[in-house]
């Protein structure tokens, strides 16, 4: 018989654990898709030239910020 080391297959332990590893991929996941998808974002906008950047309000050293953050709300006024 193989040594047991107290887990058995549905214990509260093992469940704890494989939650935690479940939260943690679904979390890398997320903040990697978040991730890539702003970069193609800047880099979409990178590409624009500056007249259409200025259509949209924005300047060609603001593509970053954002894109992070979203445009500033005080632009309407």
């Amino acid at each position: 018989m193989a040594a047991s080391h107290g887990w058995e297959i549905n214990s509260p332990i093992r469940q704890s654990f494989l939650d935690k590893v479940r939260w943690a991929s679904h979390f890398a996941l997320k903040t990697y898709l978040r991730w890539y998808q702003q970069r193609a974002a800047a880099h979409y906008l990178a590409q624009l030239d500056d007249r259409m950047l200025h259509d949209i309000g924005i300047t060609r050293s603001q593509i970053e910020s954002a894109v992070r953050n979203g445009r500033d709300r005080n632009w309407l006024r």
